[in-house]
């Protein structure tokens, strides 16, 4: 799929900023959809404290795409410049050390979560009516937190690659995924919170993958690099 934008120097400020604006605009759209898909389906499928304990997780997902932006802005600021400075062995070596980073720091994230799991869910606002679906909601999430993070890094650094229109295709590719998932785990199945938590996990396993293929392409700036 080639989606790569092309600017000339004679191309205004104004359709620059465009071109990035528009594919950035839909992707945040589509991101902040995957919680509120999940709610929807619970609500029909489980009932009313189904739902309560999918919005009681909420800040624990905002809390991974939070850390997730945090190194994906940073590193593709950081790449950005070594591009500019057509340094690319540089700008390799940053998307390479970033990959390996969030991949470590989900690892942790996902052992401190998963022996304090119950704290976690009294923390977030859980209650005795709510606390089990909560749990069983985060259980899940917890062990695709590495994919939450690998997965909006590199969509952010494909942006940065040239290829906003990719990034916006891995994403809405992804929510689709989700919403299929979802009514197939929680509806037809009758999987519960917990189904709703594996149709969301494996959306962001999906969108991993697709957006790696894009870097295990040819003829890309970036490639894996060894740190």
């Amino acid at each position: 799929m080639d989606t790569k934008i092309s600017i000339n120097e004679n191309m205004s400020l104004g359709k620059r900023f465009f071109k990035y604006l528009a594919p950035s605009v839909v992707a945040m759209w589509v991101f902040s959809l995957y919680t509120m898909v999940d709610g929807i389906f619970v609500s029909k499928g489980v009932g009313e404290l189904a739902l309560a304990a999918v919005n009681i997780s909420m800040p624990f997902i905002n809390f991974i795409f939070a850390v997730s932006l945090l190194f994906s802005t940073g590193a593709s600021t950081i790449i950005a410049i070594y591009l500019g400075k057509k340094d690319i062995k540089s700008a390799n070596e940053v998307f390479s050390f970033n990959l390996v980073s969030i991949i470590i720091l989900s690892i942790i994230i996902l052992a401190i979560t998963f022996f304090n799991l119950d704290r976690l869910a009294l923390f977030l606002g859980a209650t005795e009516s709510t606390i089990g679906m909560v749990k069983d909601y985060l259980g899940i999430i917890i062990f695709f937190n590495g994919f939450f993070i690998v997965s909006y890094s590199l969509e952010v650094i494909i942006k940065t690659d040239g290829f906003p229109i990719l990034a916006t295709v891995g994403v809405i590719i992804s929510a689709l995924t989700n919403i299929i998932l979802d009514y197939l785990f929680v509806i037809e199945f009758g999987w519960g919170v917990k189904g709703a938590g594996i149709a969301t996990g494996l959306s962001q396993v999906f969108s991993t993958i697709f957006f790696l293929i894009h870097f295990l392409r040819k003829k890309l700036y970036f490639e894996f690099f060894k740190i």
